[in-house]
């Protein structure tokens, strides 16, 4: 028998996005139901381009400076569980698409000065950056390439500049949606893993609650005044177009990246922490560099500004393509990251470039195009708090910009 609970506010995802509205709205005594897909042991899933059987996700192989691609799709990378793709990231937290958000009526400043104090928010601090990072910096900038510390979101107290930053923080020192979950549960917010958000529950254009289906299967209706949905930008429009907003799925973006790395002569690196970075190109050729290490090797992890030109459609399938333009940015970048490399120390015949799958997808449901200022949809008391609400790529990471939105959809919501 399909079993139904009731709620004042429900939250679909239990990310960045959705655990800081959790969080917020529980402390202000709100009824909050949160629904996550996952569990505590989190998996990673690789969405490929639908169009093409062969579509095995974009391969790379050296060829000069450049990288030549045997298929033109770009995998996109999520990961699903409790705290959401938080629990895999750096922590790396920068401020972006202020001015664009501004623009639609979204004033952000104000969240991410309380978040940059509550968090908080430091530069990496000296005595945590590695020794690749401190090379890498050097040669960058006697290339005349300008690098800075990375502002994180650490407890510096605690970290040990392990370089386990990518996966759970063994020392608990790096912030993940886990933090404002567990705030959220202590104010009597319910957490319900393994329950999958299948439908949202309309009434004369009003949003009534979510269909779900629990881990064997059993169905669930939580009928609720609001709803947040925050699954991510590929979950969030399969939801809203199947509750008919059109609007939804189109514009989707993601930051490609690739790692250039080679061995520094008869010397292995220990893993570290990404503590340094370069927007220099970022505003004119569309990318950032960070220091990495791989296997021992010394790094250059690039992410590329990419074009809103993908979508995702209501049966979930994801549409995503290298453009030429994008491929060109590509090749210069890994190209500058060879010559920073060569001058760090590494053999120039050595290195070699890796390409991973897609992060940080976004633009799906875009403020100005499938939400109002409030973060509302034309389905009313429906709202988006994840990064499908960017209007745009700015190649920047989305985290903090994530928790400001959602830190504003919560102060503003009735």
């Amino acid at each position: 028998m399909p079993r139904t609970i009731r709620t004042e506010i429900v939250v679909i995802g239990s990310g960045p996005g959705g655990a800081t509205a959790a969080d917020e709205l529980a402390a202000l005594g709100r009824d909050v139901c949160i629904l996550e897909k996952g569990n505590h042991h989190g998996r990673s899933c690789l969405h490929k381009n639908s169009s093409s059987p062969f579509a095995t996700g974009l391969k790379l192989i050296r060829k000069g400076l450049g990288i030549k691609p045997v298929s033109r799709d770009i995998p996109v990378r999520t990961w699903i569980g409790v705290g959401g793709a938080s629990t895999v990231a750096s922590a790396n937290a920068l401020r972006g698409w202020e001015k664009e958000l501004l623009s639609h009526g979204v004033d952000i400043a104000p969240h991410f000065d309380e978040l940059e104090k509550t968090t908080p928010v430091i530069p990496m601090p000296e005595r945590l950056i590695g020794r690749g990072a401190r090379l890498l910096w050097k040669a960058a900038e006697s290339l005349g390439i300008p690098m800075e510390r990375m502002p994180k979101m650490i407890d510096a107290a605690r970290c040990q500049s392990c370089g386990n930053c990518n996966a759970q923080c063994p020392h608990n020192a790096k912030w993940t949606a886990l933090w404002p979950l567990q705030r959220a549960e202590e104010n009597h917010a319910v957490l319900m893993q393994e329950v999958t958000a299948t439908e949202l529950i309309t009434s004369n254009g009003r949003a009534a609650g979510i269909k779900a289906l629990d881990g064997k299967g059993g169905q669930i209706f939580v009928e609720a005044d609001k709803v947040i949905l925050a699954g991510g930008a590929l979950a969030t429009p399969e939801l809203l177009q199947k509750a008919g907003l059109d609007d939804a799925g189109p514009g989707l973006f993601c930051h490609p990246f690739h790692i250039v790395h080679g061995p520094l002569s008869g010397q292995r690196l220990k893993q570290e922490p990404r503590a340094v970075f370069s927007s220099h190109f970022l505003a004119k050729q569309g990318f950032t560099l960070a220091n990495d290490v791989v296997g021992g090797d010394l790094g250059i992890m690039i992410k590329t500004k990419d074009e809103g030109d993908g979508r995702v459609y209501p049966s979930g399938a994801v549409q995503k393509e290298y453009t030429p333009e994008l491929l060109k940015t590509s090749r210069t970048s890994i190209s500058l990251a060879r010559e920073i490399l060569v001058k760090a120390g590494v053999n120039q015949r050595k290195i070699e470039v890796r390409f991973h799958a897609a992060l940080h997808p976004g633009g799906t449901a875009a403020i100005g195009r499938v939400l109002d200022a409030r973060m509302e949809t034309e389905i009313k008391n429906c709202y988006v708090a994840d990064a499908s609400a960017l209007p745009s790529s700015t190649g920047l990471p989305p985290l903090l910009t994530i928790m400001a939105l959602a830190r504003h959809l919560a102060k503003n919501l009735d």
